[in-house]
């Protein structure tokens, strides 16, 4: 660990290797002893997976890498299922153009423009599938970590009988196992008789 003073200027220089990459700077440092702290910082920071010199990565990139991926691992359904719930959260979500753009509060105003427009367990299977490829990102190592905690939003209580929509009760049972989605079939059929009729929900 060695830090070096260069001719021109009054500042100590870190010049280092890791993993194939060269970090070399200055420390911002007069003094030899605070420069070596900084370097001694900075390493650690860089050996577990915080470098402060790393960009964070497009969304744009990380996006169809996870499409891709789910192609080969995940059924043609599944996947354009996760296209569109994707994308409904970062086009509501706004000026997020890098995975550090994604914070708490922009997954909060998704919330509130979304439950405008449908009901909240669609708001919600959009978020799970949103959680999911953050997830996978992380897994693949395309990110260091999850960025943000994503909580649901409430559904009504026990007691409230709610109806689906047509694109509701489609996108639910396209999200369910086979065996699971017949017998859904059958309650939706019995329970709300005619309301879908003629509709390729059935």
């Amino acid at each position: 660990m060695t830090v070096r003073r260069h001719p021109n200027s009054p500042y100590w220089h870190y010049d280092f290797w890791y993993r194939g990459r060269r970090y070399k700077g200055s420390t911002k440092q007069t003094s030899k002893v605070r420069a070596r702290e900084h370097e001694a910082r900075l390493r650690w920071q860089i050996e577990h997976g915080q470098d402060p010199f790393q960009k964070s990565p497009l969304i744009s990139e990380l996006l169809p890498q996870y499409l891709s991926w789910l192609e080969i691992n995940r059924s043609a359904r599944h996947a354009q299922r996760t296209r569109l719930a994707v994308r409904n959260v970062l086009n509501r979500m706004r000026n997020v153009k890098t995975a550090d753009d994604i914070t708490p509060s922009k997954i909060e105003n998704f919330k509130k423009r979304r439950l405008r427009e449908v009901s909240p367990f669609t708001v919600n299977l959009e978020l799970r599938h949103f959680k999911a490829f953050l997830k996978r990102c992380v897994k693949q190592g395309w990110l260091t970590s999850m960025l943000v905690m994503i909580e649901q939003v409430k559904t009504p209580g026990r007691g409230r009988l709610v109806f689906l929509s047509e694109s509701e009760a489609t996108l639910f049972l396209a999200n369910l196992r086979t065996w699971a989605r017949k017998a859904a079939r059958l309650i939706l059929l019995s329970w709300l008789s005619g309301r879908f009729s003629g509709t390729s929900v059935f």
